[in-house]
């Protein structure tokens, strides 16, 4: 992305902010008078009453963002997570999430199995089959039918890590 760029008030300074695509996700940067202000994961959305009063709605070190500049910076960072999104890493990190869902849907039911348990088990105990358990599975499985071709790589990847840790 191009810089955006535009004068200080007073027309003293030279103010430029632009987002890139960094190691942990897309970063922020902006410059003074060519001088780097700094770069962050995220703009400051803390700003004062007064600095809100006029119209500055996030900051990138000592450079304010107006909402127009904000919105514009934030559409490239929704376009450089799209981009990443459909990448192979992309697409291995959402089916990491969903396998999360998963495993957390299950430990939920498994905590749930455990209190009625500790409760009283009279009326039996909850299952594993719960709304949330299959959801979850239901969203990895359109997932992998989706993208056969992550499901062959995590596959390609353990039989690859299987034969670096046989015992000989």
């Amino acid at each position: 992305m191009d810089a955006i760029t535009w004068k200080s008030k007073d027309e003293a300074h030279q103010l430029a902010a632009w987002v890139e695509d960094g190691l942990f996700g897309p970063e922020w940067h902006a410059t003074l008078d060519g001088h780097d202000q700094g770069s962050a994961l995220s703009p400051n959305r803390n700003i004062p009453p007064a600095a809100r009063a006029a119209g500055i709605v996030a900051s990138i070190g000592r450079v304010a963002l107006t909402k127009e500049r904000y919105d514009a910076l934030q559409a490239e960072v929704k376009r450089l997570a799209a981009e990443w999104a459909a990448t192979p890493a992309g697409l291995r990190s959402q089916r990491d999430s969903l396998e999360m869902g998963v495993r957390g849907a299950l430990e939920d039911a498994r905590l749930a199995r455990e209190q009625a348990f500790e409760d009283d088990c009279a009326h039996g105990l909850p299952g594993y089959d719960t709304s949330a358990v299959l959801a979850a599975r239901s969203a990895l499985a359109e997932f992998d039918a989706a993208h056969p071709e992550i499901v062959k790589e995590l596959k390609a990847d353990e039989a690859a890590a299987v034969e670096r840790n046989k015992w000989m």
